[in-house]
């Protein structure tokens, strides 16, 4: 078992106001978790909601020209609001000037999620940022620090997905100053860190991942903008960002 620090980590839980269904979800899994543990901070976050909401003041920070440029279709206004609503959390995490870890309410905890849990409050916990979710990417592994039951790893390309993660203030304000413009949906941005410089790190095995049960309350169909411009400036963007990823990785 790890040593704990005094103050325990809070868990914030990012739900829209109209998702009963899931904020019940996610309340009866702590519940059952923290059945003999009453002082595990939990809060659940009203989530921005950019259908109801297209004129949110965040969204001020979108350029969708850029948008179009490098990938054909802008980004629909829920996850506009899936931004929006991580980087408030972001600003929150800044705000408190604590550690906190986000969850997005589909979230699905595995058996090792106390036992991960009781790392995170621990004086062995010395990162500023790692996934809890499992990757969607085939991606590369690199061991950065072993714990017996559990690791955390650094990952060669990215996530995909903002299911879960643990969040220090240093990383939440280089999230906040690579988000000074909006291009690319929230987990690409967090992936790209290459250029925020938070390290691409996760515990592993995982332990959470998303409940694909539970109805997506983010997805949309898109209009995609079919031109030769447009295909060639999004080849480019490509190119460029593996080409950054890989220099990422060499040097790190």
């Amino acid at each position: 078992m790890f040593a704990s620090n005094n103050s325990k980590v809070p868990i914030y839980i990012i739900n829209l106001e109209k998702s009963k269904d899931r904020k019940a979800y996610m309340q009866a899994q702590f519940d059952s978790l923290f059945e003999h543990n009453s002082k595990q901070e939990i809060y659940f976050f009203k989530g921005i909601n950019g259908k109801e909401n297209p004129n949110h003041p965040l969204f001020q920070r979108y350029n969708d020209k850029k948008r179009l440029n490098v990938k054909g279709y802008s980004l629909t206004f829920s996850q506009l609001g899936c931004y929006a609503s991580h980087y408030s959390m972001w600003e929150k995490c800044v705000e408190l000037n604590r550690p906190i870890i986000i969850l997005e309410d589909d979230a699905k905890f595995k058996e090792n999620f106390l036992d991960v849990l009781a790392f995170i409050n621990s004086d062995k916990n010395i990162f500023e940022f790692f996934w809890l979710q499992p990757d969607r990417l085939k991606n590369k592994r690199k061991l950065v620090a072993d714990f017996g039951d559990f690791s955390i790893q650094q990952f060669s390309k990215g996530f995909i997905g903002t299911t879960g993660y643990y969040l220090t203030p240093k990383a939440a304000k280089k999230f906040l100053v690579q988000s000074k413009e909006w291009y690319l949906t929230v987990d690409v941005t967090m992936d790209r860190f290459f250029e925020n410089k938070v390290p691409p790190y996760a515990i592993v095995p995982f332990c959470l991942e998303t409940d694909y049960e539970i109805e997506s309350t983010i997805f949309e169909k898109q209009k995609k903008v079919k031109s030769f411009k447009i295909i060639i400036a999004r080849e480019l963007f490509n190119i460029k960002t593996i080409i950054k990823r890989l220099i990422y990785n060499i040097l790190n």
